[in-house]
C-alpha cells in the first residue's frame, strides 16, 4: 500500500511537473504576446501621430495655396486695371499727338504764309524804291 501511495505520489509529482511546465510555456507565450500587443500599440500610436502631423501639414499647405490663389487673383485684377489705365493713357497720348501734329502743321502753314507775306512786302518795297 505504501508503494502504491508512493507511486501515486510520484505520478502526482510528475503530473504537477507537467502542469508547471505547461504553465511556464503558457506564461512565456503570454509574455511574448503582451510584448507584441504593446509593440503594435506603440506602432499604432506612432502611425496616428504621423498621420496627424501629415494632416496638419496638409492643412497648412491648403491654407497657403488658398492664400496664394487669392493673392494671384488680386494681382491679376490689379494687372487688368493697370492695363486698362495704360490703354486709356495710350489713347489720350495718341489724341495729344494728333493735336500736336495738327497744331504743328497749322503753325508751319502760318510760318509759310508769313514768309510769303514778308517776301511780297520786300518785293513791293523794292519795287517802290
Amino acid at each position: 500500500k505504501h508503494s502504491e501511495k508512493m507511486e501515486h505520489l510520484q505520478q502526482q509529482r510528475e503530473h504537477l511537473k507537467g502542469i508547471e511546465d505547461d504553465n511556464a510555456d503558457v506564461e512565456a507565450k503570454s509574455t511574448l504576446l503582451e510584448r507584441q500587443v504593446q509593440k503594435r500599440r506603440e506602432d499604432l500610436l506612432l502611425s496616428q501621430t504621423k498621420h496627424q502631423e501629415f494632416t496638419d501639414e496638409l492643412e497648412v499647405l491648403k491654407n497657403e495655396l488658398a492664400s496664394s490663389a487669392t493673392a494671384l487673383m488680386k494681382k491679376r485684377n490689379d494687372n487688368t486695371t493697370t492695363a486698362k489705365v495704360l490703354e486709356e493713357k495710350h489713347l489720350a497720348l495718341e489724341d495729344v499727338r494728333k493735336q500736336y501734329q495738327a497744331v504743328k502743321a497749322s503753325l508751319e502753314s502760318e510760318v509759310g504764309a508769313t514768309l510769303d507775306a514778308e517776301a511780297s512786302a520786300k518785293e513791293a518795297e523794292r519795287l517802290l524804291q
